[in-house]
């Protein structure tokens, strides 16, 4: 059972100061800052942040394990930050040398009741109940448990890129790039200084 005392608000209140070194920080890729501000939005419920963690590998465990500064330094940003978090791990082969990894990243929640649901329930979730987790629409989720037909088109759109990664449904295609769109605008009128980087890259990206 939820204790009452765990915090359940929908959305969370960035200070100008922590929105800055969100947008300013070289530990985060762009991706993951925009996932922040989007689940301090509430359009997201929780998101991972793992992209500039670096490994080494452990002779005497027989495994890559990550570095303890990059760690540190994302524990020290998130300290500074509103967001429920804790940091969690997955040992599994790596897909390309096929050698057993410790998987670390850190789960960012927009609540604590969030953050006891990934805690305590993570392993369990279906693909319904992530899809609503990682705030993605009906459609969409329906069609990434392969409910309903899925497009293999790559996302043509900045918003999707960003917003709506997965599996996009046929049917409601254009809804699910109106509804990203929304969010978009959105994010625009917080941080301008992410969406212009994020449609800078995605121009040079679609033009290559």
């Amino acid at each position: 059972m939820l204790g009452v005392n765990l915090d359940g608000s929908a959305t969370i209140d960035l200070a100008s100061s922590q929105l800055q070194i969100i947008e300013d920080t070289e530990l985060l890729r762009l991706g993951e800052k925009i996932e922040l501000v989007l689940v301090s939005m509430g359009y997201k419920l929780t998101t991972e942040i793992f992209d500039t963690i670096t490994y080494h590998f452990n002779e005497l465990e027989n495994r890559e394990e990550p570095n303890k500064e990059p760690l540190d330094n994302l524990d020290t940003l998130f300290s500074q930050m509103p967001f429920p978090y804790f940091i969690d791990s997955l040992q599994k082969p790596d897909r390309k040398t096929g050698v057993m990894k410790q998987y670390t990243w850190f789960q960012v929640c927009v609540n604590e009741r969030v953050k006891f649901f990934m805690k305590n329930f993570a392993n369990t979730l279906t693909e319904m109940e992530d899809g609503i987790l990682y705030g993605y629409p009906i459609s969409a989720i329906r069609a990434f448990a392969r409910l309903t037909d899925v497009t293999e088109k790559c996302p043509t759109s900045v918003e999707r890129y960003y917003v709506g990664a997965g599996r996009p449904s046929v049917v409601f295609y254009e809804e699910e790039e109106a509804h990203y769109r929304q969010i978009w605008n959105k994010l625009r009128q917080i941080s301008l200084c992410l969406i212009q980087h994020a449609e800078e890259g995605y121009r040079h990206r679609s033009n290559r």
